[in-house]
């Protein structure tokens, strides 16, 4: 459960920098 929930967490992370790099671009 521990690792499931690590790798949602990271895989929101990501989108959230990818929409970073996006709005910035």
């Amino acid at each position: 459960m521990d690792q499931y929930l690590s790798s949602s967490f990271l895989l929101s992370l990501l989108q959230i920098v990818w929409i970073d790099i996006i709005l910035s671009g």
